[in-house]
């Protein structure tokens, strides 16, 4: 390496954070092969699963379920405080580190699963639904079956180890699906989806620490703690923001309009923004920890930063369009056996599908700031979502209905552009213009398939084999399109990041 160093006539230190940046940028790629396949996976089990299960169940078993789990959510902000990402953005961890971690994590699960066991009652002064007490009461268990996932979890993703993450996840979901559909033909309704989600968080619980065995040895380091739920700490406030932007909505439609309105709102939630939580788990977290170690790397991290923005633009955009153009046909021909059952969350899914268009964008700049170690940063962002999701979902919810909370949010998510703007101008140097450099071939190509899909929905009659026979040609027009204005540059690039070969930036 010093050899090299001196042919090329760079710094040492140059030259080996150039060969650092290169072979992370390969590791990242084959992560991002491993995630992706695992993912894909995982979405096409659940996509299938999700489709039948709507075809049994009814909008009141979602709304239980819902209901139900904000309570959960809410809780385990406090059961995480965030010493998994303090953890993952550590640079070094030791052992001392790793059995302080557990110890603190241990002793918040239990201490919230107490907590849950007892209040859950509360539940019933915002829904009179008996049910929800119970559910509430047997989600907990969840929250300790992380515990037992947590440290696996945080070595396989710190150590970019994503290849070992694929079985874990796939036999989660399998399980998951399994357990719910069986339950659900047998007539247990929403009772399928609880013991699908505790069934599988178990199998994902068993296979990481097949995958990474670790001793779990209690242990407590003062300094080690405090530094810690230092960093966690100052993730905790923003998680809650977070939680409040993802939840109060439906604690709201629930409160006020029952659990089958709740039912409709969170089905509608799900499929528009379905495409976040695929790429949640394809890039998102292979690109959090990989920002981490671009951390010193300004130029390395803004590279990486708008190269993954480009890919996701690339296949959120389309994907949420084409729901909200052919959302009608989908809740009438795949969710509904051909009823009308799941059609009154049609107006709200048509605006969620913007919304995870939004969403889907703006996600990426949460991984790098927290790579660089700067969480505090997203606060003020959170903080207006928050102010303005709040402020708005009262009058939304009185004079539109659950249409007007879907609005709420997706104007409340919008906000925080205007925060984070100036903040990736000046943490990373990234521009308004270098943001529409990377999305302006998928905005002229999904221009051109929205109006080939609008013409052909008034050509073409309304069936099953129309909406799949609309939905392809759709498909084949943006790939299209895009490949001719790209010059067919990113498919290339396809190529060669399945090939294993180097991460590359699109110019």
């Amino acid at each position: 390496m010093l050899t090299t160093a001196l042919l090329h006539g760079l710094p040492i230190s140059d030259q080996c954070k150039k060969t650092m940046n290169t072979e992370l940028r390969r590791q990242t790629v084959r992560n991002l092969k491993y995630n992706s396949i695992a993912t894909l996976s995982v979405y096409i089990i659940q996509f299938v699963t999700n489709i039948i299960l709507a075809r049994i169940l009814e909008p009141k078993d979602y709304g239980v379920v819902g209901f139900s789990q904000i309570f959960i959510n809410f809780m385990i902000q406090f059961s995480d405080f965030g010493i998994n990402g303090a953890l993952i953005q550590r640079k070094e961890l030791d052992k001392a580190t790793l059995s302080t971690a557990f110890t603190l994590k241990a002793i918040l699960s239990m201490v919230i699963v107490t907590v849950m066991l007892t209040l859950a009652p509360v539940s019933q002064v915002f829904m009179a639904q008996r049910e929800v007490t119970s559910v509430i009461r047997l989600l907990s268990l969840n929250i300790i079956l992380s515990t037992f996932a947590f440290l696996p979890l945080v070595l396989l993703t710190k150590g970019l180890e994503y290849q070992k993450l694929v079985l874990p996840q796939t036999v989660s979901v399998v399980l998951n699906s399994l357990t719910a559909l069986i339950m659900a033909y047998s007539g247990f309704g929403f009772w399928s989806i609880v013991l699908g989600s505790i069934i599988g968080n178990l199998g994902n619980a068993v296979m990481l620490f097949y995958m990474k065995p670790h001793s779990l040895a209690f242990g407590y380091e003062a300094h080690i703690a405090r530094e810690l739920v230092r960093f966690g700490g100052s993730m905790l406030l923003p998680g809650l923001i977070i939680f409040i932007i993802f939840n109060t909505d439906n604690f709201v439609i629930g409160a006020a309009r029952g659990a089958t309105q709740l039912g409709y709102y969170a089905l509608a939630f799900s499929w528009g923004s379905i495409v976040c939580t695929l790429l949640a788990g394809s890039f998102h977290k292979v690109l959090f920890p990989t920002f981490s170690k671009l951390q010193d790397d300004l130029s390395a991290l803004k590279k990486s930063y708008l190269t993954s923005l480009h890919y996701i633009a690339f296949l959120a955009v389309p994907v949420n369009l084409i729901l909200l153009i052919l959302g009608k046909e989908f809740l009438i021909h795949i969710l509904g056996r051909g009823t009308d059952r799941w059609l009154p969350a049609l107006p709200v899914l048509q605006i969620l599908c913007c919304y995870g268009v939004f969403r889907a964008l703006l996600e990426p700049l949460g991984n790098v700031i927290l790579g660089i170690g700067k969480p505090q940063l997203c606060l003020k962002a959170n903080i207006l979502a928050a102010v303005i999701e709040l402020g708005l979902l009262y009058p939304a919810i009185h004079f539109y209905g659950i249409e007007g909370v879907a609005a709420a949010v997706t104007v409340a998510y919008m906000s925080q552009y205007a925060i984070y703007l100036p903040i990736m101008r000046r943490e990373i140097d990234v521009k308004v213009g270098d943001l529409f450099l990377e999305v302006r071939t998928t905005l002229c190509a999904v221009l051109v398939m929205s109006a080939t899909l609008l013409g052909l929905k008034a050509s073409l009659g309304f069936s099953l084999a129309t909406m799949v026979v609309q939905g392809l040609i759709g498909i084949l027009v943006y790939l299209f399109v895009f490949g001719m204005i790209d010059r067919w540059r990113l498919f290339g690039e396809f190529r060669t990041l399945l090939r294993g070969a180097e991460f590359v930036s699109n110019p």
